[in-house]
């Protein structure tokens, strides 16, 4: 039922009297947040409700206020003698920040997690399950932070956050990336000591990052018609790129789609910034 639960701002508590409609005696009552209308219209939402913690993006430094919308809770009551339902809501996402200092001067356009097929980034609330929780869907090696108006200054201090879904990283690596408005990064690998459990909140020191220049990708072609196969995995994501050998309309094409734009002029979430040396025969 798409009704809004009214009360107690700021608590995980609330009641709910069905929004007009009468609620049923000694019956179970389903609750998660924040809404999706996608849900609401799927006959089996209560096996599997989709949360997804793509998209999060940071607007300043040392601001949470994108959290929010990505903090996924869930609840379950009973409808007693009263007619009223009250529900304690639990998190059922993990909380990051990372606290890092850079040793220059600049602006962040992203943050990058990478740990090599050990994260996730979606996955599905099953209300079968008491207390509900998230259980992860495919594995991904990075999850991305989007940083706007994110100016540091060298040397200070400066706070990210995001919403994870839970997940047992005990004693793996993750590579903690900062890239910078020119291309370039700056990286530092941590040790994950604990696993990061629903509810909780973790802090992560960045302090002794690691400057890598922009990554260039070269390719070379013997044939034309033949580009795709070589940069279809990284298509969306090759930001310099240098071609050399003979390239086709259809190579032209996966060029302007990795650039940001398709043959017909419709946006693509292509990256690619430079292209280097298009090689001398077209």
């Amino acid at each position: 039922i798409n009704f809004s639960m009214s009360g107690n701002a700021n608590s995980l508590k609330t009641t709910f009297t069905g929004g007009g409609w009468a609620l049923k005696g000694n019956s179970t009552y389903y609750a998660y947040y924040p809404f999706s209308r996608n849900n609401y219209m799927n006959k089996d939402a209560k096996d599997n409700i989709r949360m997804s913690l793509k998209g999060q993006t940071q607007i300043g430094i040392n601001s949470a206020s994108h959290v929010g919308d990505y903090d996924y809770m869930a609840a379950i009551g009973e409808v007693p003698s009263s007619g009223k339902v009250d529900f304690a809501f639990n998190h059922l996402v993990t909380f990051l920040r990372f606290d890092i200092t850079l040793p220059v001067s600049g602006t962040i356009q992203e943050i990058i997690l990478k740990s090599e097929g050990n994260l996730y980034e979606e996955g599905h609330c099953n209300f079968n399950v008491s207390p509900p929780v998230i259980t992860p869907s495919e594995r991904v090696d990075e999850l991305i932070l989007t940083c706007k108006d994110m100016l540091v200054s060298a040397n200070q201090k400066f706070s990210i956050y995001m919403s994870a879904v839970p997940m047992n990283l005990t004693g793996k690596t993750l590579l903690v990336s900062c890239l910078m408005d020119d291309d370039s990064s700056y990286s530092q690998e941590i040790q994950i000591s604990k696993e990061w459990k629903a509810g909780l909140y973790y802090v992560n020191v960045i302090d002794e990052p690691v400057y890598e220049s922009p990554a260039v990708k070269n390719v070379v072609v013997t044939s034309t018609n033949s580009l795709y196969n070589q940069v279809k995995n990284e298509l969306y994501s090759i930001k310099r790129l240098v071609v050399s050998g003979p390239l086709d309309d259809d190579d032209i094409n996966y060029i302007r789609i990795m650039a940001g734009r398709d043959n017909h002029g419709k946006e693509t979430s292509g990256k690619l910034k430079v292209l280097l040396d298009l090689g001398k025969q077209l």
